[in-house]
């Protein structure tokens, strides 16, 4: 048999060529990347080999020491042998490259309209990418068995992890759009499902023909479901790692996911998903968080709608190859609260048909998500099968191996395992709270009385634990569950522990003897909480408590649960979130937090502060029951003089971000701050009530949004405002936010109050004094139809223009809002108008490639051939540069004559022709089209045809 050594110094000599090879390829083509997509996707294909076989270099020059690495080198060194051939053709079609100039404008013109020099031939560029596909498939089966090696090392775990960091790193992206965007974050629930994982659970799933195909396939989906506790979480996190390991050396493939949460109302609702796929995706292609970046000076004042975050999500992932998207727990999203939105979005996904796009989707078998996915035969995976039972005993084996406490029972292990699997049926949780209850056996009869008579179901298995509990505890295990299953946000220890001692009894107060420690949690709540470390982007690690899993909430909540033993436990979930309330604002109300709130060491004594001052009115608001009891407490905060009212207002807005529709908090912006601003904002209207009558003055300045009025405008609450209005509040007052209230309702399309205001004397073209943009404009910019329709119906001018120079007209249509186009243009937009950044409606349309628009508007009278606005340009000069193929055709072909409509051979100072322009740029359709429709070159006159022919003999 060769020597090791030697079969491995000889691929070491090969690999070493074979990088020099590929990176010398790799920079020629990155110097040409923006001239072709053809040359763009080659360029990546190499760069996924230079990366490739740098990665089996390095590994193949670290010593091994075991047979099983010696035999595996040999593996690799042998598929590396096999491509040397390959790799010296690729050298030579690089010497070939050496000998092509490329120089001079009528060069460029005539690469840009064909493929003319060697190495921009498709012959050549599809010869490179099929040597690339040969080496990728010579080394393929050798990098997994290196892979594999890998995997099974407490390194690579720890790499692992730290790969999928790196994969969706956020961290470039800056805080400040991180603090505006507030996408929940996907990596804690993930960690924590990857902790739960053994090294055999899941691969009869990813090694299994469903799952690989749907990685390679195109536009793969799979929905896979199970029952509560089944592990569907894990697997969903399995199957996360899997494909960050099989595509990690692909270039332009992105990778994002989203666990959805019932333990954190940001993680349960479509706006939060949509968010953390945006942030993830942002992080792993610099196009997409040159996106992100448009989309945050789009909304910076506010918060971004549903339709803007799919646009957004649809032109990211337009910019990969494949995207990768897997989605856990979809039926922890509220059924009939936040899911329709959830199951909405990704319909809408969907129907986009990318072949670029692997949709993964796990959740329970439920009839609406089921209606909704509607999948295939082959899409449609139950959790119940053999594999997920080998993976139970599996785990259980594990279990039993690895735990001091099971030791005693070794002779009865096969048992045990076989006992826990059949009684199972697939639920993981179901043999995790056995195998706790087993830890307690003291002999052998005490086993065995067990095993035989274990609870017959997950439910039986929770009425047995929480029968179990000393009386002495459950009014303290009733708080704990309350805060934990209705809490907004998963709460630290210390938050938990301080919540717990707040004694609601008559005079309610912190009551310090109920303080208790994480030992004291654990220990009284076993089986029923788990605690987890969560680290933020910054490092930061900090102990969270949850729900054990939502089974055990699910469970509390269930209307049987009050005929059972376990009664006293039942959780109504109006009287849950009236004590949620109760126990913020006694925290609040506690008088030692006024000098307290000066100083991060004083606030460090008081750790539920910042929950309770920043969720206390999303509890009450949710809560139909104790309405007196809470706005008691509510009035006593809010008419206090002694400095809590201040407190609280400081402790709320402690990192001033914009308002968060569904979030934790709201912002209230700094100065003085009145109650009735609060109430206002907050749409509290039996507190503002009770305010009024104390005679306080409805127009008073404050706030972000300077007075109740424009602050109840922009979070949309009519009964607030009609109560203002009737008290004389002044519906056209400006402050520091520059905005009328007429102009904040129109701004997050809120059709009642607009038209409230607008019933009220609301000036209709009221302006900001920064942009000098009217409602009109700013609904046409973003797309609310309704509300211009309104303002349109109460008079607004369609034709005024804001300092950029934009009318609402040309917003519309560099928005791409059809509907909006024709409104505006049905109540007197004048169609030919130019000014600001695009010049006029149809250089805006057609720039951002809208066809349907270009078509409206070219009916209207838009003039293809104006010169005016962006840099000169004409409608096809424009779109031109911008590669927009679909937009020339229209502009040319649209109408029979043309001729009439638009010059194709318009000439501007600095791009020349809109030929000119495309060909400087590459863009090799573009010109295609253009030569088509009669454009010529008037710097380089000799026909194109005849150029070809001299090429042609030139190269051969």
């Amino acid at each position: 048999m060769a020597d090791p050594l030697s079969i491995a110094s000889g691929a070491v000599g090969i690999l070493s060529f074979g990088i020099q090879v590929t990176q010398s390829l790799v920079d020629f083509y990155n110097s040409h990347k923006n001239q072709d997509t053809e040359i763009g996707r080659t360029l990546e294909d190499l760069q996924s080999i230079f990366n490739i076989l740098q990665f089996m270099d390095a590994a193949i020059r670290n010593p091994q020491t075991c047979p099983e690495e010696q035999e595996l080198s040999q593996h690799i060194a042998k598929a590396i042998e096999r491509s040397e051939d390959i790799i010296i053709e690729l050298q030579d079609e690089y010497a070939k490259f050496q000998k092509v100039t490329d120089s001079g404008f009528g060069n460029r013109i005539r690469t840009a309209s064909r493929r003319a020099t060697y190495p921009f031939r498709a012959s050549t560029l599809q010869k490179l990418q099929e040597d690339v596909g040969e080496i990728r498939e010579n080394l393929k089966f050798a990098l997994s068995a290196l892979q594999h090696k890998s995997s099974i090392t407490t390194h690579e775990k720890i790499s692992r992890l730290r790969l999928l960091v790196e994969r969706i790193d956020v961290n470039q992206t800056s805080s400040k759009i991180r603090d505006w965007l507030k996408a929940p974050d996907a990596t804690i629930n993930h960690n924590s499902a990857r902790m739960k994982r053994h090294s055999k659970t899941g691969l009869w799933f990813i090694n299994g023909n469903t799952f690989t195909a749907w990685l390679n396939k195109p536009n793969s989906f799979i929905w896979l479901h199970g029952f509560a506790g089944s592990g569907k979480s894990i697997l969903c996190s399995t199957a996360i790692q899997h494909t960050l390991r099989e595509k990690q050396y692909e270039q332009r493939v992105g990778i994002a996911f989203f666990y959805f949460d019932f333990s954190d109302q940001n993680k349960q609702d479509g706006m939060g998903m949509l968010r953390a796929l945006l942030l993830q995706l942002s992080g792993q292609l610099e196009e997409c968080a040159q996106d992100l970046e448009q989309l945050y000076k789009a909304y910076y004042s506010g918060t971004p709608p549903t339709e803007a975050l799919i646009n957004y999500l649809q032109r990211m992932i337009n910019r990969f190859h494949h995207v990768y998207v897997l989605l856990d727990a979809l039926d922890e999203s509220p059924r009939y609260n936040q899911r329709d939105g959830v199951l909405e979005a990704i319909e809408t996904i969907r129907s986009w048909r990318f072949p670029g796009l692997h949709l993964l989707v796990t959740s329970r078998n439920e009839i609406d998500i089921r209606k909704s996915l509607d999948p295939a035969c082959d899409q449609d995976i139950p959790m119940k099968n053999t594999g997920i039972d080998e993976d139970i005993a599996s785990f259980v084996h594990y279990q039993l191996n690895n735990n001091p406490a099971f030791s005693k029972w070794k002779g009865q292990y096969d048992e045990i395992i076989s006992t826990l699997t059949t009684h199972a049926q697939g639920v993981f949780r179901y043999v995790q709270l056995q195998l706790d209850a087993l830890k307690r056996a003291l002999n052998r009869n005490h086993l065995y009385r067990y095993l035989h008579s274990l609870p017959r179901s997950l439910d039986e298995t929770y009425e047995r634990i929480l029968d179990s509990i000393d009386k002495d505890y459950v009014d303290d295990i009733r708080r704990i569950l309350t805060m934990l299953c209705f809490s907004n946000q998963s709460l630290t220890v210390d938050e938990l522990i301080h919540a717990h001692a707040v004694d609601l009894n008559e005079p309610s107060h912190l009551d310090s003897g109920r303080f208790l420690d994480i030992d004291g949690l654990q220990e009284i709540c076993t089986g029923l909480i788990e605690i987890a470390v969560y680290q933020d982007y910054k490092g930061i690690e900090t102990q969270l408590v949850q729900i054990a899993h939502f089974s055990v909430q699910e469970y509390l909540q269930l209307d049987r649960v009050t005929q059972q033993k376990a009664a006293i436990f039942a959780l109504n979930p109006d009287d849950a979130e009236a004590e949620v309330a109760q126990v913020c604002l006694v925290y609040l109300l506690n008088p030692a937090l006024s000098s307290a709130k000066s100083s991060d060491t004083g606030l460090s004594n008081f750790p539920l502060a910042q929950y309770a001052a920043r969720n206390w009115y999303h509890h009450y608001k949710a809560s139909r029951n104790q309405e007196n009891e809470i706005e008691k407490l509510v009035v006593r905060l809010f008419k206090d003089q002694s400095g809590l009212f201040d407190t609280w207002v400081i402790l709320h807005g402690i990192i001033p971000t914009r308002n968060e529709k569904g979030g934790s908090y709201l912002y209230f912006g700094e100065g003085n701050i009145s109650p009735l601003y609060c109430a206002s904002y907050l749409g509290l209207a039996s507190i503002l009530q009770e305010l009024i009558l104390t005679g306080l003055d409805v127009n008073i300045p404050g706030g972000f949004y300077h007075s109740a009025l424009q602050a109840s405008s922009y979070e949309g609450h009519e009964t607030i405002v009609r109560m203002l209005l009737k008290e004389e509040a002044k519906a056209n007052n400006r402050g520091r936010s520059w905005r009328s209230a007429s102009r904040l309702a129109s701004n997050e399309s809120f059709e009642t109050e607009a038209g409230t205001l607008l019933e009220h004397d609301a000036g209709v073209d009221t302006s900001d004094e920064t942009w000098y943009r009217t409602a009109v404009h700013l609904a046409s910019a973003r797309g609310h139809e309704a509300i211009v329709e309104i303002l349109l119906a109460h008079g607004a001018d369609a034709n005024i223009h804001h300092t950029g120079g934009d009318t609402a007209l040309q917003a519309a249509s560099a928005a791409g809002y059809e509907e909006i186009v024709k409104l505006l243009l049905a109540h007197g937009a004048e169609v030919n108008v130019y000014d600001g950044l695009y010049g006029t409606a149809l250089q805006a349309a057609s720039a951002s490639g809208y066809e349907i628009i270009v078509q409206i508007l070219l009916a209207h009278g838009a003039d293809a051939n104006t010169r005016n606005g962006f840099f000169g340009r004409t409608p096809q000069q424009k779109p031109s540069v911008k590669h927009q193929k679909t937009s020339i055709q229209l502009l040319t072909d649209c109408d029979p004559d043309i001729s009439v409509h638009a010059d194709v051979n318009a000439s501007h100072e600095e791009l020349g022709t809109a030929l000119q322009a495309a060909a400087s740029e590459g863009h090799e359709s573009i010109v295609e089209i253009l030569l088509a429709h009669g454009a010529v070159d008037d710097r380089h006159p000799e026909p194109v045809q005849e150029q070809r022919e001299t090429e042609r003999r030139q190269e051969d």
